[in-house]
């Protein structure tokens, strides 16, 4: 496996992992899981969605709670299955309610509505959770919500300025962030 998986890594080769889950169909579903991951970000770099999405798919069947949310995302940002994807954006909210400052449950309720019709009402609502939070997210490095907002702006092609705006604050934050850890090495 470990063999199949550098070829995978280094050598950008599927074939070594595709005969190794062949030869292997009582492998256990760990190690399927590691092996579906790695096809997925190696499709991912490849920029492939169609194989990006067969492998969403068998690690949605695996792990739904954490890949309900990114396939969802990746239909979204892809403009595919909308339909499907709106379903599994609304089974990601109704399960985690109790989170309602995370990040995620905004994006994702802020996509179904711009995908429903109602882009203005998704810029409004995701635009004032995000200032309502901003200095929150400055304070605890949280700048991972100011990305979310750009992609959402810039796959639905609104609301760019205010983007262009997150995005200079998230790099600050991170720019930041990179120069306390060289100092702390």
């Amino acid at each position: 496996l470990s063999k199949a998986l550098h070829s995978l890594r280094e050598e950008w080769d599927t074939q070594p992992i595709m005969a190794f889950l062949k030869d292997h169909p009582e492998l256990d579903i760990d190690h399927k899981y590691e092996i579906y991951q790695q096809l997925l970000y190696f499709f991912k770099d490849k920029r492939d969605i169609t194989n990006q999405n067969v492998y969403y798919l068998r690690l949605l069947k695996m792990d739904p709670d954490y890949y309900k949310r990114t396939y969802a995302d990746f239909l979204f940002e892809n403009k595919m299955k909308i339909d499907t994807a709106i379903i599994l954006a609304n089974e990601y909210i109704s399960d985690n309610k109790a989170y309602k400052n995370f990040f995620w449950i905004h994006y994702l309720n802020a996509h179904i509505l711009a995908y429903s019709g109602k882009k203005d009402m998704a810029i409004k609502s995701y635009g004032y959770w995000m200032e309502n939070n901003r200095q929150l997210f400055i304070n605890e490095d949280d700048y991972w919500s100011f990305y979310f907002y750009a992609k959402f702006a810039n796959i639905h092609n609104v609301d760019l300025e205010k983007a262009l705006e997150y995005i200079q604050i998230a790099e600050k934050k991170r720019n930041e962030r990179n120069i306390k850890i060289k100092k702390v090495s």
